[in-house]
């Protein structure tokens, strides 16, 4: 096996370049021994083979590739599977509208229209077990009705408070 000394990625004998990396892998010269060159004869034919019984030694795993972008033109790594968002609900596109609308046309009325689009919605997503989408769109709907609402009673108070004011001091 070949390891590859840009990564450490092992490779197969015939490679030329490293699956991992595509680097270009170094031809490894298998050193040659003559005969009879200060080693035993025993030595030269023959690699110890372990006896038998004994466990082969610890093969060490290779080496993890080094941090970093890899080279270019290579994947940065697996590749996330894309999940699309589920599309949204109706109501709930139409509650967000109507809250907006309902601070430039018909207040009241696209207020209410708002928090009941945007509550019908919510129970619809919920019911849908994800095959619905828009949760947010319903969400800020509701919450746009609600401050419009409010604004509205505010308002409408401090009049009333005004009307009863200036009737008193007549």
């Amino acid at each position: 096996m070949k390891f590859c000394e840009n990564c450490g990625q092992g490779n197969q004998e015939e490679a030329s370049f490293c699956s991992n990396c595509g680097k270009q892998l170094a031809v490894a010269e298998e050193p040659k021994v003559e005969a009879g060159a200060d080693m035993p004869p025993e030595q030269e034919v023959t690699q110890a083979q372990p006896s038998p019984g004994t466990p082969p030694p610890p093969q060490t795993p290779a080496a993890a590739p080094p941090p970093g972008p890899p080279p270019p033109g290579y994947p940065a790594g697996p590749v996330p599977y894309y999940h699309p968002a589920p599309p949204p609900d109706g109501l709930a596109i139409a509650s967000l509208v109507l809250a907006i609308a309902s601070f430039l046309a018909c207040p009241v009325i696209g207020a209410v229209l708002g928090l009941v689009f945007g509550y019908i919605a919510l129970r619809n997503i919920s019911e849908s077990n994800g095959v619905m989408g828009g949760e947010p769109f319903a969400k800020a709907g509701i919450i746009i009705s609600w401050v419009h609402l409010g604004m509205v009673v505010l308002i409408g108070l401090f009049i009333a408070i005004v009307v009863l004011i200036a009737a008193v001091s007549h």
